[in-house]
């Protein structure tokens, strides 16, 4: 339909205008260092209306958003995506881990999404995603440091860990 081709076209320009303007001058990125930039905001749209409507650009948008912008929300949708398989992302669960473990310990972020990110680590750890093997150590870790943010099912996970560790004391 003509809605569907003018919708291609302007992400096709969109993202060739942000990609060149980002990788032409890398210096300006020192500007959008900031939590979340306007750029940045440009670009969930960008994502969200790709996801939608052109699957094939929404790999290339969060990437351009995790990666360039150091976005930590866009990191955590890069790390689950690569985990199902979904669009465009082959499903890869060392790529997943690399990207969660990225948005897990970027410290330019807002804190709800870091404390999401520290979470779904934690679980990574815990269900050996993306590593040798599962790490019970590691997922405590950093399950300590999503509840230490009030992260509702870190919280529920250390309670239970704790009262399992008063149960085999007792």
């Amino acid at each position: 339909t003509t809605t569907h081709i003018s919708l291609h076209l302007m992400l096709s320009i969109s993202l060739f205008f942000l990609t060149h303007f980002l990788f032409i001058t890398p210096s300006i990125l020192a500007l959008f260092q900031l939590k979340y930039s306007f750029l940045g905001e440009i670009l969930l749209v960008l994502a969200w209306v790709a996801r939608k409507y052109a699957p094939s650009y929404y790999k290339s948008i969060l990437l351009l958003n995790a990666d360039n912008l150091n976005n930590t929300y866009c990191q955590i949708e890069m790390a689950l995506q690569y985990e199902s398989g979904y669009a465009m992302f082959p499903k890869d669960a060392e790529r997943a881990h690399y990207w969660m473990r990225r948005a897990a310990t970027n410290v330019n972020s807002f804190e709800e999404d870091l404390t999401e990110a520290q979470y779904h680590y934690a679980r990574y750890w815990e269900l050996g995603i993306g590593c040798e093997q599962p790490s019970d150590k590691e997922a405590c870790n950093w399950m300590q440091k999503a509840a230490q943010n009030y992260h509702p099912e870190a919280l529920q996970f250390i309670e239970r860990r704790q009262r399992s560790l008063v149960f085999r004391n007792v």
